[in-house]
């Protein structure tokens, strides 16, 4: 799960991590130019735009290390907005930023390729987690959060969502939902205080289990058999 105590990863990769936001909420994208001081946070906003057609038009600067849009752009389709930037720039990741909370959108921009799904309801640490770790490549899924009725942490709800037929064990789901939750093997075996061979044959078998490429794509396949 995101972490506000998390090391700062922007200072150790990039001198100052430049990124370009896409919102048609002036206040949004103001509130975020005043979130982060590259001094300080070693994030710069290097542009924004309004709408899809704006972006297009002015283009993204290239030092641009990563995008974020708007789930919802006036009356615009989500899902081509997206496709549409990762056509364009397919090298730079994407963090879709939204008040919708439905694990629907969540799933299908994961599906897509986004590299996180996060709400504006974030807290500056953990939107600036978010920024760092899509620019090393990694894939935040946001479902940390997530909470339940009784206030239960998202691993926890997920948990509740795999169903049984599944035939995963307690310690299989575990790891599971930390890896949905944007944890790497090394970050769980830390927290779990789990010897890191163990964690790495278990993703092993299950990767093979669910013919899976990658952890990523495990974590996918789970989610796809689960409860919405």
């Amino acid at each position: 799960m995101i972490s506000a105590t998390k090391k700062s990863l922007s200072s150790t990769h990039y001198e100052i991590l430049p990124i370009f936001i896409i919102d048609d909420h002036p206040v949004i994208i103001d509130g975020i130019k005043n979130w982060f001081r590259p001094s300080r946070d070693h994030i710069e906003i290097a542009g924004a735009a309004r709408d899809i057609v704006s972006a297009e038009h002015d283009g993204i600067p290239e030092r641009v290390k990563v995008i974020v849009l708007d789930l919802y752009l006036g009356f615009t389709d989500p899902v081509s907005n997206f496709l549409f930037l990762k056509k364009r720039y397919p090298d730079k990741p994407i963090i879709i930023l939204s008040n919708e909370e439905s694990n629907i959108w969540r799933q299908k921009m994961y599906d897509l390729g986004a590299s996180a799904y996060v709400l504006k309801t974030a807290t500056r640490e953990e939107f600036k987690y978010v920024i760092e770790s899509s620019a090393l490549g990694r894939q935040i899924f946001s479902l940390s959060y997530i909470q339940n009725t009784n206030g239960r942490r998202s691993e926890e709800f997920l948990q509740d969502m795999i169903p049984e037929n599944l035939g995963l064990t307690g310690f299989e789901k575990d790891i599971i939902c930390q890896l949905i939750a944007g944890q790497h093997p090394k970050k769980i075996s830390n927290e779990t205080n789990l010897n890191i061979s163990r964690i790495h044959q278990t993703l092993y078998r299950l990767r093979k289990r669910f013919n899976s490429d990658s952890n990523i794509q495990l974590a996918i396949e789970v989610y796809r058999h689960s409860k919405p």
